[in-house]
């Protein structure tokens, strides 16, 4: 069926859409915009908008990338775009431009305090700005669906876009997250929809999909090794198939369309930064990875405490190549590679720390936080694909296949930087499209299963909106979600506002101890708190206490510190854990009344 529906998108589809489909499609959307509305302006600042922020805006202002290297500018220059004409105050006492550095995090909160009386528009106004790239995902998602399973399918993936949880969460943050997925998934339609009729329209619209995706994350570098490798299996199982010979444009067309792809993702990755110091000699490089560097003298540290690294490639044959791509979108890879060699947290699993990580980490978090329903509708669809794939027709679906489970694999490898469940996140809308396949199964009852399953997603979205940042699914009971993970898959620091809500509905519970995992000063929230007092939660104070205390430190997971302090942050609090909280903020932030023996 996949390859039938493949011929049928080289014919074309057309665009038009009829009266009902349209109207069902704008109402998806406005319901998307809606959910991710409500999340920016429930959500305090996160943990990496700040850094995202101030980097942004010192792209606009200074044309200054080296400022949160490790993630590329797109999202970021959209997203602060508003703030260009706004009175900002600027704080760069902190910046730091040395290769160890990672200054973007302490810069960012000063960038908040400075502006602390309008933090919260500055904030909204860029989330504001992030939405779109969520919106385009959805109508993606659409597209690509219906080219291979119709209106029905194209509906139902879409709605599972519209209403995931984890989309409309990072849909509604100025974070890359959900712009790198829906531009690697432009870029693999796009792609699959040139491998299916290579026309030079169809090739000018693969490369300029490549490059948006290539400075949206550096997730993204894995496509143009995916795209090789399905061109040269559909060239090696096309060989002999006469059919598909004659639908071949030519070797030296097909050659100049192929290569003019890359030379479109090569030339807007290097207008983004401005065309600053490309084709800069590799031995010029701060390398600051194992695999490009080596300690030379442990004495000299960078800012991190670690040794200062020395370029590797100096002097070598190798280090006189131009690199024909930005200084720090390279130094940025590097960086990358250097967290996943040796990232100073240890990750989180089910009530465990450790620095070695589990290679199913990404598996299981999905499993975790992706509503049940949805789950049980890309199985169903699974099954179907593989019971009625051909060769032909799982070679032409490639592009839908092998982009989602090199991310994944890749993803899994790194077992020493498991943290966050939303760098698989592009993944997601694969999934998406592959349940349309429910709606051309022939047993009874199918489109039945689908749309209850589908409502299922729907009602659990609903009913867990706003606190889509740190949903866990129907089997996940509220209690136990910090059991399972941490970090931004629970707690990002998104509660902040709810709980100064909460305080003035509740004048009583006072004087508030707070124990708060963010990025802002609470009092630039409004909250009125004291310290945590040093004495253990075990025991009685001598009157009654009110703590409040994010779900990460509550597990012994405080970000900022050495990692020989985590056995000590679980000791000081892990008395609070067989209590009954007096209250749960959102999802991340527990209120718990200790009241003196």
């Amino acid at each position: 069926m996949l390859h039938k529906l493949t011929e049928k998108s080289r014919i074309g589809f057309g665009i038009r859409l009829p009266g009902p489909i349209f109207f069902i499609v704008v109402a998806l959307l406005i319901v998307h915009a809606t959910l991710c509305l409500r999340c920016a302006l429930s959500f305090s600042p996160t943990t990496d908008e700040p850094a995202h922020l101030v980097a942004g805006y010192a792209h606009w202002k200074y044309a200054n990338f080296e400022i949160y290297r490790v993630n590329p500018p797109l999202q970021r220059l959209i997203a602060t775009f508003p703030l260009l004409f706004l009175d900002l105050h600027e704080d760069w006492l902190k910046l730091d431009s040395s290769p160890l550095s990672r200054c973007e995090f302490e810069v960012g909160a000063d960038f908040l305090s400075a502006n602390k009386e309008n933090h919260r528009t500055i904030v909204v106004l860029a989330r504001i700005f992030s939405i779109p790239f969520s919106l385009a995902g959805l109508l993606i998602c659409f597209a690509w669906s219906r080219e291979l399973y119709g209106n029905q399918g194209a509906l139902l993936s879409a709605t599972l876009w519209c209403f995931s949880p984890n989309i409309i969460a990072h849909g509604s943050l100025v974070t890359p997250d959900i712009a790198a997925t829906t531009l690697i998934l432009a870029a693999c339609y796009a792609f699959w929809r040139w491998n299916c009729l290579k026309t030079n329209p169809r090739a000018l619209v693969s490369g300029v999909t490549l490059g948006l995706a290539l400075v949206s994350k550096l997730t993204a570098i894995v496509l143009p090794l995916c795209f090789v490798l399905i061109l040269l299996v559909s060239s090696v199982f096309y060989k002999n198939n006469k059919k598909e010979q004659e639908k071949h444009p030519g070797r030296y067309k097909f050659a100049g369309q192929a290569l003019s792809q890359l030379f479109l993702a090569w030339f807007i990755v290097n207008s983004f930064y401005g065309w600053k110091d490309s084709l800069t000699r590799l031995d010029e490089f701060d390398f600051v990875s194992k695999t490009l560097s080596y300690e030379e003298d442990k004495a000299l540290t960078g800012n991190d405490g670690l040794p200062a690294p020395k370029n590797a490639l100096v002097g070598s044959y190798y280090g006189k190549l131009p690199i024909p791509l930005p200084r720090d979108y390279i130094s940025g890879i590097d960086i990358q590679r250097r967290d996943l060699e040796s990232f100073h947290w240890p990750g989180y699993l089910r009530g465990e720390f450790s620095s070695s990580g589990w290679w199913y980490y990404y598996l299981y978090g999905l499993l975790v936080k992706i509503p049940t329903g949805t789950q049980v509708l890309f199985w169903i669809s699974l099954a179907l694909l593989i019971r009625t794939m051909s060769t032909q027709s799982f070679i032409n679906g490639l592009p839908l296949l092998l982009p989602p489970l090199v991310i994944l694999a890749v993803a899994s490898s790194q077992t020493g930087l498991n943290h966050h469940v939303r760098y698989v996140f592009p993944v997601l809308p694969f999934a998406y499209i592959a349940c349309g396949r429910i709606c051309l199964a022939k047993f009874q009852g199918a489109k039945g299963i689908a749309s209850i399953l589908a409502t299922s997603t729907m009602i659990t979205c609903l009913t867990s909106s706003p606190h889509h940042l740190g949903y866990f699914n129907e089997f996940i009971p509220a209690q136990e979600r910090g059991f399972h993970l941490l970090a931004s898959n629970l707690d990002w620091g998104q509660d902040l506002y709810l709980l100064k809500e909460w305080q003035q509905k509740n004048p009583d519970a006072s004087p508030l101890e707070l124990v708060y995992h963010g990025p802002i000063n609470p009092k630039m929230a409004g909250i009125e708190y004291v310290a945590t007092e040093s004495q253990s939660t075990k025991q009685g104070a001598g009157r009654t206490r009110w703590i409040a205390i994010s779900v990460n430190y509550l597990r012994g997971f405080p970000l900022h510190v050495s990692t020989h302090q985590y056995a000590e942050a679980q000791q000081k609090y892990e008395g609070l854990l067989d209590k009954e909280p007096f209250a749960v903020i959102g999802n991340s932030i527990y209120v718990y009344r200790i009241n003196s023996k």
